[in-house]
C-alpha cells in the first residue's frame, strides 16, 4: 500500500495531461478547438478554389465558381480570425 499511497489522483491526472481547470478556462479551450477546426476548413476550402481556378483552363463559369470559393475562403478566414480576437479579449476582460 506503501506506493499507492504516494501515487495521488492529481498525479495520474497530470501525467495523462487531464488538469482540472475552471469553466471558463474550459469553455475558452473549447471555443479555440472549434475556432481552429473553422480555420483548417477555410484553409481547405482556399487550396481547392486555387487549385479549380489553375485547372479550369478557359471556362468562365468553373473559374468564377474558384473565385467563389477563394472570396468565401478569405471571409470565413477574417472571421474566424475576429471571432478568436473577440474570445481573447473577452476572456481577459472577465478573468
Amino acid at each position: 500500500m506503501g506506493m499507492l499511497s504516494i501515487i495521488s489522483n492529481d498525479a495520474i491526472a497530470n501525467t495523462l495531461g487531464l488538469t482540472t481547470t475552471d469553466l471558463q478556462g474550459a469553455v475558452v479551450d473549447f471555443i479555440n478547438v472549434v475556432l481552429g477546426l473553422l480555420s483548417l476548413v477555410s484553409w481547405l476550402i482556399l487550396a481547392i478554389g486555387g487549385f479549380r481556378w489553375m485547372v479550369t483552363g478557359r471556362n468562365d463559369e468553373l473559374r468564377a465558381q474558384a473565385k467563389r470559393m477563394i472570396v468565401g475562403a478569405v471571409v470565413g478566414q477574417i472571421f474566424v480570425m475576429l471571432s478568436w480576437a473577440i474570445v481573447v479579449y473577452v476572456a481577459q476582460v472577465i478573468k
